[in-house]
């Protein structure tokens, strides 16, 4: 970090953000091979099919009955939002449980002297800190996009891109405001916000987790990141229609779909 990074002899050594991307999320052998299996789900990158084979191999039952499927799946309940998924639903199917945090109507359990459940404070600050997540998420979508990098395109990609962007936020909310009118039409969908909900499902840009997998499958050390650069283009491209395409879709699910 003291070195001289505007120095020609340092150039090299100076990774892009694609680079290190690959570095850190690279599941190619030998790299990041060093990680726990524990580590692996918890931040649930460099998982393999080996990791699935390999679960319970210690355990001649498992092995011999080849139950590797399920030791897997017990395993990822060692992710914290497994974890608090488990607690809150245990919670909620305990009547008496439940009304310690939100007054149910159905048990009668003795309030705080502020003449709310004894346990509200804690569902009062779990939402005081989930407020922050939007903007914050939004902010992290921001940096991600702001520095990724177009250089190194293949020749007519472009046209790939236009016409993925296209489909995506133009064609897509149009085929998922059929479907869900058919379905309000059919009282499948009733309730306003499932109605918005859907909607907004059908007109939201590709998921940024993509920029991980993507870098995922590809070795560290290479001077050229097409994948990642193609990638980059495209979800830049999504975000400058989404300015335009998501008013639209907005307004017209108020106005038609909500009937508002």
């Amino acid at each position: 970090m003291t070195q001289d990074v505007d120095a020609p002899d340092h150039i090299d050594d100076v990774m892009s953000l694609n680079q290190e991307l690959i570095r850190e999320y690279s599941r190619v052998e030998p790299y990041n091979q060093k990680m726990t299996k524990a580590m692996k789900i918890i931040t649930e990158t460099n998982l393999t099919m080996k990791d699935v084979e390999e679960a319970g191999s210690d355990i001649s039952f498992i092995k011999k009955y080849h139950l590797h499927y399920v030791i897997f799946f017990l395993q990822n309940f060692k992710k914290p939002n497994s974890v608090s998924l488990v607690v809150s639903i245990t919670i909620a199917l305990i009547p008496w449980v439940k009304a310690l945090f939100v007054n149910t109507g159905t048990v009668q359990v003795a309030n705080a002297p502020d003449n709310e459940p004894a346990l509200s404070f804690i569902l009062m600050y779990a939402e005081y800190l989930g407020y922050p997540c939007v903007p914050l998420g939004l902010l992290l979508i921001g940096s991600v996009l702001a520095r990724l990098e177009f250089g190194d395109i293949p020749k007519g990609f472009w046209k790939s891109a236009v016409c993925h962007t296209v489909f995506r936020l133009a064609i897509l909310p149009i085929i998922g405001a059929a479907l869900i009118t058919r379905f309000k039409n059919a009282h499948w969908l009733t309730d306003p916000m499932a109605l918005f909900v859907c909607s907004m499902e059908f007109a939201l840009p590709s998921a940024t987790v993509q920029i991980y997998l993507t870098a995922g499958a590809m070795r560290p050390g290479v001077k050229t990141c097409s994948p990642l650069n193609c990638f980059g283009l495209y979800l830049a491209l999504q975000y400058v229609v989404l300015v335009i395409s998501m008013p639209i879709v907005v307004c017209y699910c108020i106005k038609k779909t909500m009937d508002m």
